[in-house]
């Protein structure tokens, strides 16, 4: 990590419908854009929690941040802020998302860094759906 460091916060037994695989595989893009984005002394923070009936996902890291005009392009297909990227993890995280009924904001500020915001339904407000045990979001993850 560049020398960085992850924190991860999340109320156990958290649980929403959905492909734990895919689910991982947006995580990973969006983790592996924050590590991309800092320099020094990098740090991400993970917080999972229940609000308002909601699976929250908060994700805060110290990078180089965005101004609004590269927010307003995220998820587009081959739009990227950094000269290796293709804008592909990004735009695939966003589908991954919305196919699970939730939504996904980012803010960001340049130099101050990005915070991504993941709202999903909880496993119990499903009808008749109940979640795989893999669907359980995580306390730790590997990246």
């Amino acid at each position: 990590m560049h020398g960085g460091r992850l924190q991860i916060n999340a109320d156990p037994g958290l649980t929403v419908i959905g492909s734990s695989s895919k689910f991982k595989q947006a995580l990973i893009n969006l983790l592996k854009n924050s590590i991309e984005a800092f320099k020094e002394d990098g740090y991400i923070e993970i917080n999972a929690y229940e609000e308002d009936g909601e699976a929250t996902i908060w994700i805060k890291d110290n990078g180089e941040g965005m101004d609004e005009a590269q927010i307003a392009k995220l998820g587009v297909p081959y739009f990227s802020t950094k000269s290796k990227g293709t804008g592909l993890g990004t735009m695939v995280t966003f589908r991954i998302i919305e196919v699970m009924k939730g939504t996904i904001e980012f803010k960001s500020r340049k130099g101050q860094g990005t915070e991504v915001l993941i709202r999903l339904p909880l496993a119990g407000d499903a009808a008749g759906e109940e979640p795989a045990a893999a669907d359980v979001l995580p306390n730790n993850l590997d990246v």
